[in-house]
């Protein structure tokens, strides 16, 4: 395990600790660490460039690459993974309600 990881890891489970045993909102997410590096990254491109049309077109690439990858990568996974547990479903016999087994 890399240091980084490890002190990322002592540290989530202290503030844990700390906040009761619940994920730390907006952190833990990859939304979060990307917000995390977005400052610094776009501080950085400026100073390079000395413009902020250059950040905010580098901001439009992001975007529309995080979008492809949602629907071209993410999408069929999700499709994917909800079919899988609709088959597990329907093997244990609990797909269905109650009802329309003729329960209730």
């Amino acid at each position: 395990m890399s240091p980084c990881r490890k002190w990322f890891d002592q540290w989530t489970s202290i503030y844990r600790g700390l906040c009761g045993n619940q994920a730390i909102p907006g952190f833990t997410t990859a939304k979060g660490v990307a917000a995390a590096f977005a400052g610094p990254g776009a501080a950085w491109l400026f100073a390079k460039t000395g413009s902020w049309s250059k950040v905010f077109w580098a901001m439009i690439v992001c975007d529309l690459i995080a979008a492809f990858m949602a629907l071209l990568w993410l999408k069929p996974l999700a499709a994917r993974a909800v079919r899988t547990q609709d088959n597990t479903a329907s093997l244990a016999g609990i797909a269905a309600p109650a009802k329309a087994r003729g329960v209730a």
